[in-house]
């Protein structure tokens, strides 16, 4: 009985599961070295433009040859299908189709986003490696040569949102106002430490001394007073720029010194960036263009030299036309050499390998030979949406098969008419001469669904209680009126007839030809006439040999769902969930909280005995006492259902639904509530929550090791995140579906989550025994859950917006506070193969290690680092025990074993906490010997009771300026021996003070002496 229910919550959540894409669900295949099934589809918030179909074919024709070229000459685009919003009329299509959805596509043209703006961006949840969920373009940015010039060329940027899309890299810039992801960093960073403080000559990245470039032809360099700066390509790649110190030689020229000034080597800055050739450019307000300080918040890097990973960070683009797009990679002789210690997200998520690196090990190349001939030139095909339309026949005039005819019918409205389509119903009864309609064309959501299967069994049923002797309607009048709900004009249409009866042909020879849509026939009897008439349609005929049990309407309800398909209904259409819970055994019912949204509310009690309800549920608001609604069971419905609509004008408050049950104590029964709510059509936008699993191989993403399954929550209000809302998920087997295991879900840009403040909650699910599992996601609020204020879209087309996104999503000051939110979401099933016998799972990585503060204490370094929890088994519990590794070399605190310059530190946390539980914020301060290094380098290592340690955090460097330490304890010498002499001084003042006769100005002890004559 516990299996059943566990199998029963599965099937009942089938339908909306199947609508989650997966970071693993593509349509995309690589054939030959070329991509085919690659998706564009353009918003229906775009208004409609065929010059907008065309730039995109354009650019995406571009990019396939660059992208060729980027990968090696290994990858192009084939064939791509544009699909085209079903409200655009005057678009010449080259089809219509239903079975791909505008959710499903892998990249989107739709209106600037409320974060982003133009900007293109990629949906990244998961890690290094995993491919994303999809790409972002605006209509402007492909068709106005302004944001060209703004953001970069669309179709170089298209190849590098694909590379992120299909393998899984992440971005290798920096971010204006990001600790942790600098647009440029100071050169130590990247190095070990130079102990310059001591005026020592330094050296280039090649070992060889700088020297006079010799530049003394009476060329004039001048200084701006900004920051602008020439550029050192070291041999690794690094890109380095910095002040130039401008002084006079002594023939009175202006000259470049051969050392720097200790000040100058301070303001020696490397660009956070993968990038070949020269980097040389100034400081740009980023609104008005003028100079300015790199110091100054508004204040960017316009570089001169355009190169493939540049575009972020250059407003220039009289240099970027005519180049090719590159990856960087690790190879020793490459020209574009991959910055493995720059402070990226890439460096973060990948561990320091290049894009080639991450590239390398996806199918796409390890399957695919390069070519050296030039690619295909690629194909499209435009498409556009079509809502299905099916009109559903169904002959009852056989009492032998009515029966089964019915369920299919039921099984088929439930499960198999997708939301969104129109769908009619028409019924052939014993005793009937007319054609009974149970309704008429209606568009398919959850209300008007159980709306229709309520008629559909009142009327059936009410028909075959009354005996009468007059004939039935024929089937050819049932077709004729089916035939009569469509347009001449629709299409992805098509009449589903469930026959029980012998037809003759003759009775089929005079039907009109206009009656052309398409009849898709299931039929108990083998009839010729009318499988001779279906074929003229286009339709299909499908023949039952024996009886139509539940496997066989399962199978034909896939069937008729592929053969007249309905892409997945708008995501701002679905229901919104705010109760899916199973009660075993005995059980009066529970309490749901609501928000207050208007709509039509859904309850609906299932079971798996109907003999365990012992009388119709109710349900009443609790703020509303008086009003009662009592559920209606659904007659002759296998699934064992009672459900009430409720469309009130007083359910449009904040307050609860009290559910009243009445149940057996049979424990090996069960009652599932659900309350669902279907916001009205023009609520705007409400919080609604997606949640999916995604299993993968081994850390990264990398197969052949231990099995890894993520929890993903995406709490979205519109555009804008919901943040600090309380997310938890509760994982229950099939073996014992009472006994769930509560899972916190977090969004903090560690661990599992890979963006912090971006409304996606993730966490990994820890190691379950071997078996079968499911994951329900409940989400509610506290005193700190709020939604960002909307930033203003688009914005000015020549004058961008911030770069989005680093460390952090940006988040307007201005927030709303977000009460009573509670919210339910079905994960999904996943399958565990751990064995529980031997822990083996490490503690996530720490990724977000960061400084938050330095002081001398004595002849000590106090160093205050901040980083969040992690867990025991990844993130989940806690973890034993922090290690955190120091050192003057950044190379020994990366080493595999610290040890040398290496210290092992025990950090001390605030509040005394040991280790606080995963996702919490933590800080601790560690202590160094001020021993006059200048720079030191942090990272932290978790570990769990059994001694599993997590990888390396991120490298965090510290500037200790170790020449000022060095004279400050010179001073302090001195000033000791000065408090020394003092001290004396006093002791020795005291008792002349005290002897000292004040009235006589003279001491005491000369009175005692006797006056020597003169």
């Amino acid at each position: 009985m516990q299996l059943l229910g566990w199998t029963w919550t599965c099937l009942c959540v089938a339908a909306s599961v199947a609508l989650l894409p997966t970071a693993e669900a593509t349509r995309v295949q690589l054939r030959g070295g070329g991509y085919e099934g690659v998706v564009v589809a353009i918003s229906p918030e775009v208004p409609e433009s065929q010059k907008l179909v065309e730039a995109i074919k354009h650019k995406i024709k571009d990019a396939s040859g660059l992208l060729f070229n980027a990968s090696r000459k290994t990858v192009f685009f084939k064939k791509v299908t544009i699909l085209l919003p079903g409200t655009w009329e005057d678009t010449n299509p080259d089809s219509y189709n239903g079975n791909i959805s505008y959710e499903e596509s892998d990249i989107r043209v739709a209106p600037a986003s409320h974060v982003y703006g133009h900007q293109p961006y990629t949906e990244q949840p998961g890690g290094c490696g995993r491919p994303g969920k999809f790409s972002h373009f605006t209509p402007e940015f492909l068709t106005d040569e302004n944001l060209s010039y703004v953001w970069g060329p669309p179709e170089r940027l298209m190849v590098f949102e694909w590379a992120k899309l299909r393998w899984g890299v992440y971005e290798e810039i920096g971010y204006r106002g990001d600790d942790q992801f600098p647009p440029n960093y100071p050169r130590y960073f990247d190095g070990e430490d130079d102990q310059d403080g001591d005026g020592e000559r330094e050296e280039d990245d090649d070992g060889e001394r700088e020297e006079d470039d010799g530049d003394d032809d009476g060329e004039r360099e001048e200084d701006d007073g900004d920051d602008d700066g020439e550029r050192e390509n070291s041999a690794r790649g690094k890109n380095i720029y910095r002040v130039k110190e401008v002084r006079k030689n002594p023939a009175g020229k202006m000259a470049r010194g051969k050392r720097e000034a200790p000040a100058e080597r301070e303001a020696r800055l490397t660009a956070n960036l993968c990038v070949v050739g020269n980097l040389e450019g100034r400081y740009v307000d980023s609104q008005t263009g003028e100079s300015c300080s790199r110091r100054e918040e508004k204040c960017d890097f316009l570089v001169k030299e355009f190169r493939a990973n540049l575009w972020s960070v250059s407003l220039d683009e009289d240099a970027r036309r005519g180049r090719d797009v590159a990856f960087c990679d690790d190879e020793e002789d490459s020209t574009y050499r991959h910055n493995n210690q720059a402070p990226n997200k890439h460096n973060l998520r990948c561990k320091g390998e290049s894009w080639w690196a991450v590239m390398r090990r996806h199918p796409d190349f390890k399957d695919t030979p390069s070519s050296q001939n030039a690619p295909e030139e690629t194909q499209f095909e435009v498409i556009q949406l079509v809502d299905a339309r099916v009109v559903m026949v169904l002959d009852l005039t056989q009492p032998e098969t009515a029966n089964d005819s019915l369920a299919f019918a039921r099984r088929w409205l439930y499960e198999g008419a997708g939301a969104g389509s129109y769908v009619g119903v028409l019924l052939i009864l014993p005793g009937v001469k007319n054609v009974v309609h149970v309704t008429d064309m209606t568009r398919i959501t959850l209300s008007s669904r159980l709306e229709i299967l309520n008629s559909l069994e009142e009327k059936a049923y009410s028909a075959r209680d009354k005996e009468s002797s007059n004939p039935a309607a024929s089937v050819r009048k049932g077709v004729e009126e089916a035939s009569k709900m469509f347009n001449n004009t629709d299409i992805n249409a098509a009449i589903l007839l469930v026959n029980n009866n012998e037809i003759q042909k003759k009775d089929l020879l005079d039907f009109p030809a206009d009656l052309t849509t398409p009849v898709y026939t299931i039929s108990s009897v083998a009839s010729s006439g009318l499988k001779e008439y279906v074929e003229k349609t286009k339709g299909k005929f499908v023949v039952l040999e024996g009886p139509l049990d539940e496997g066989k309407q399962k199978e034909l309800v896939a069937d008729v769902s592929n053969y007249v398909s309905q892409p997945g209904g708008p995501r701002n259409e679905a229901p919104i969930s705010f109760q899916n819970e199973t009660i075993w055994g005995k059980t009066e019912g529970s309490s749901v909280p609501i928000d207050g949204i208007p709509g039509t509310y859904i309850f609906r009690l299932s079971t798996n005995n109907p003999n365990h309800v012992l009388e119709p549920p109710t349900v009443a608001l609790q703020h509303s006492p008086g009003k009662v609604y009592q559920a209606k069971q659904q007659a002759g419905s296998s699934l064992n259902q009672w459900t009430v609509v409720v469309d009130d004008a007083s359910t449009k408050e904040p307050g609860a639904w009290v559910w009243r049950v009445n149940t057996t104590d049979d424990a090996n029964s069960f009652v599932r509530l659900e309350t669902l709510l279907e916001p009205e059509a023009d609520q705007g936008p409400v919080v609604q929550v997606d949640s999916w699993i995604e299993q993968v191989s081994g850390p990264d993403g990398v197969a052949g090791t231990s099995d890894e399954v993520l929890l993903y929550a995406k709490v979205m209000e519109g555009e804008m995140p919901v943040l600090g809302a309380v997310v938890e998920a509760y994982v229950s087997s099939a073996e014992n579906s009472s006994i769930k295991h509560r899972l916190q879900l977090y969004d903090t840009g560690s661990g599992a989550d890979s963006q912090k403040g971006d409304g996606l909650y993730s966490c990994s699910v820890p190691p379950f025994a071997k078996g079968n599992y499911s994951i329900e996601v409940k989400v509610s609020s506290n005193d700190g859950t709020k939604v960002p204020q909307a930033f203003p879209k688009g914005g000015s087309l020549r004058r961008p917006r911030r770069m989005c996104c680093g460390s952090s999503f940006p988040s307007s000051t201005k927030t709303r506070p977000v009460p009573y939110l509670n919210r339910g979401s079905h994960a999904g099933t996943f399958t565990s193969n751990y064995n529980l016998r031997e822990d083996r799972i490490a503690p996530f990585r720490v990724t977000d290690l960061r400084k938050k503060g330095m002081a001398l204490i004595g002849n000590r370094v106090c160093v205050q680092l901040a980083w969040t929890a992690t867990g025991d088994d990844r993130d989940f519990g806690q973890a034993s025990r922090y290690t955190v590794r120091g050192s003057p070399s950044r190379g020994s605190v990366q080493a595999e074993t610290c040890a040398g310059s290496c210290k092992k530190l025990t950090p001390v946390f605030e509040a005394g906490a040991a280790s606080p539980p995963a996702g919490q914020r933590m800080t601790a301060r560690v202590f160094l010997p001020n021993d006059g290094h200048a720079h030191f380098f942090f990272a932290v290592i978790a570990q769990d009771e059994v001694g599993n340690a997590s990888p390396l955090s991120n490298v965090v460097a510290v500037e200790v300026r170790g020449s000022l330490f060095q004279e400050w304890r010179l001073w302090a010498q001195i000033l000791q021996w000065l408090l020394i002499g003092v001290l004396a001084a006093v002791g020795l003042a005291i008792p002349l003070l005290l002897a000292c006769d004040r009235r006589q100005r003279r001491f005491l002890w000369l009175d005692e002496i006797p006056l020597r004559k003169l």
